[in-house]
């Protein structure tokens, strides 16, 4: 039996405009080898396989297309044709916008721009 959704979006259809995820299943996705340093190129724009092979370098493509697998499996990431274009590329999953300015952060630490001797700074100004 189908439980309706409590989400105003699907609570005639029986279904939510994003499906339920499973927390537990979207932590160990991310920690999985190289998963984070790919959750880290993700923005407003799309992401195409080979920018990504380009831009993480000690990955294969093998090891690449498996963990954004594993990615989309739990919905972190969305893959979709772009009108005009001949293969697909990866967005951030809807459900998961809220991560971007988590995801921004962490690419800054990581290039040494959001605060001083590794420790990244506060947003308050303080």
């Amino acid at each position: 039996m189908t439980m309706p959704s409590s989400s105003p979006a699907g609570a005639a259809t029986g279904t939510s405009l994003y499906p339920q995820v499973n927390r537990a299943a979207v932590f160990e996705a991310i920690g999985e080898r190289w998963a984070l340093e790919i959750l880290l190129f993700f923005g407003d724009d799309p992401v195409r396989f080979n920018q990504l092979l380009v831009a993480i370098p000690k990955i294969s493509p093998s090891m690449l297309s498996r963990r954004l697998r594993d990615l989309e499996r739990v919905q972190l990431l969305v893959r979709r044709r772009i009108p005009g274009a001949v293969k697909p590329a990866y967005f951030l999953g809807p459900q998961f916008s809220g991560l971007r300015p988590v995801l921004d952060k962490l690419s800054r630490w990581r290039a040494g721009s959001d605060g001083r001797d590794g420790h990244p700074s506060d947003d308050s100004g303080t």
